[in-house]
């Protein structure tokens, strides 16, 4: 039996990127530099997504639109396990999939690419993104239960097809 995952979004998302965002949208340089700086934990939501697992035979598989390149590996890693408190080990506990080095295409081409990828190992049962095309794409390509997040109110919506 393939093992069932829940596909989660990095930036606002698991972490609060609002700040880094806001400031280096569209210079990815500078973006990549600075997320260990300006993208801090999103702690309500990291402690439901630890509640999900303990309840539900469930493996987190982050995903983000953050490009493979420079520290950006290391610093998303750092990220998600000092986030969880050392309960989501990258590699043991959970994955991650980074945007391919010079991939400029929309998130949603870049997530569907993803999606294919791990549909290989995994059988995606939930999906949680604040993009709202993302969110569109995921359920076209039927996984059963898709949340767009809203950092702001820290609410999820269910999207339908």
């Amino acid at each position: 039996m393939t093992q069932k995952a829940v596909l989660v979004d990095i930036d606002n998302c698991y972490m609060d990127s609002r700040e880094l965002i806001a400031k280096y949208n569209g210079d990815w340089e500078a973006f990549a530099k600075n997320i260990p700086n300006l993208s801090v934990p999103n702690r309500p939501f990291i402690d439901g997504l630890i509640e999900l697992v303990k309840t539900v035979d469930i493996i987190p598989i982050f995903t983000t639109g953050r490009e493979d390149k420079g520290d950006v590996l290391s610093d998303s890693i750092k990220q998600i396990d000092e986030g969880s408190n050392g309960v989501f080990v990258v590699g043991k506990t959970c994955f991650l999939m980074l945007r391919e080095k010079n991939d400029f295409r929309k998130g949603d081409l870049v997530k569907k690419d993803m999606l294919d990828a791990i549909r290989t190992h995994y059988d995606p049962i939930v999906a949680i993104d604040d993009d709202m095309d993302i969110c569109q794409m995921y359920v076209e390509n039927g996984i059963p239960k898709v949340f767009h997040y809203n950092i702001e109110s820290n609410e999820f919506q269910e999207i339908s097809a």
